[in-house]
């Protein structure tokens, strides 16, 4: 894939503040997500509603619960972001995992 259809992928990403050139710039072919380019629609139009609010949010994607969020809860994340950013909920709050199920 060129540069440009990275851009094309990424393109709903724009305007998404820090946090979304943060995923627009993230490895996410080490995640369960993999890259952009194999995103879901429905993956990228939650993810671009959700970086435009400016109401903390958090989603988990996905049976491990990746994480992806906006700048408002980078906030709420404090020293956590941005390595909160992608990783599976289990590990980057491992105390939730009480109450979570499997």
């Amino acid at each position: 894939m060129d540069e440009a259809d990275c851009r094309l992928d990424a393109a709903f990403l724009k305007d998404g503040g820090e946090t979304g050139a943060l995923i627009a710039g993230y490895d996410w072919t080490a995640t369960p997500l993999g890259p952009i380019a194999s995103w879901p629609q429905s993956l990228r139009t939650a993810t671009a509603i959700l970086l435009r609010s400016p109401v903390p949010i958090v989603m988990l994607w996905g049976k491990e619960g990746v994480m992806l969020y906006n700048d408002a809860y980078s906030v709420f994340a404090g020293g956590r972001h941005p390595q909160l950013l992608g990783s599976k909920v289990r590990d980057g709050w491992p105390e939730v995992a009480a109450f979570t199920t499997t």
